[in-house]
């Protein structure tokens, strides 16, 4: 009877937990937008706890339930960059057959979310030094993961007999910094599509690893 009523008082919990849990994600997620686009238009050191609380709408209470210092509305906007985006890339690739393929969906996902984070890209390249030093290991090591994987991947080939000999990190390297084109010369590139763009993405890189077949 006791561990009965334990359970049902754990769920209830639960229940009550769960919706508290999303709103303050969705205010964090919030916080972090309203830092991005103060801190675009003024940079961060002009930036001030107050105006971001007066236009996310919240008090400076309020505030400080979620941040510390001004430092960590810029940790904040920049911490879930790629966060995740490792295991998308790899569930996204589980459907696919052979190494090339299994490479070019990786490359499809990767560089789609860095299209959609175009914002938060900029940011970070811009203010990466204020970022105190844990932030930067975060960042530095989920941007080494998908490197990685990357890597895997053109090593695998090459050892497959599918991919010509390359330096696998250099190209996963290479893969991850046009990924990122959009945020540096969007303005040179916006009369082309998203898909014309990412067509040449994947082709560049393909062309370059594809082994030419025998003839």
């Amino acid at each position: 009877m006791a561990d009965t009523q334990a359970r049902s008082g754990l769920e209830k919990s639960s229940t009550i937990a769960a919706p508290r849990q999303r709103r303050s994600q969705e205010r964090r997620r919030e916080l972090a937008r309203v830092a991005v686009q103060l801190i675009q238009e003024r940079g961060f050191d002009a930036l001030s706890v107050s105006e971001v609380a007066e236009t996310a709408g919240i008090s400076i209470g309020g505030m400080y339930r979620y941040i510390r210092t001004k430092t960590d509305l810029l940790v904040m906007a920049c911490e879930d960059i790629f966060s995740g985006l490792r295991q998308q890339m790899l569930e996204a690739m589980r459907s696919e057959q052979g190494i090339p393929a299994k490479l070019e969906t990786a490359m499809r996902v990767y560089w789609a979310a860095c299209n959609e984070r175009l914002s938060l890209l900029r940011l970070t390249y811009r203010e990466y030094r204020s970022l105190p030093p844990e932030a930067q290991d975060t960042y530095k090591k989920q941007e080494t993961d998908i490197a990685d994987l990357f890597s895997d991947l053109i090593r695998a080939g090459m050892i497959a007999d599918e991919f010509n000999e390359v330096d696998d990190r250099i190209v996963a390297q290479q893969i991850i910094f046009m990924s990122h084109i959009n945020a540096f010369k969007g303005w040179a590139l916006r009369e082309k599509s998203a898909e014309q763009l990412l067509a040449e993405h994947t082709q560049l890189f393909m062309a370059r690893l594809r082994r030419a077949p025998l003839p």
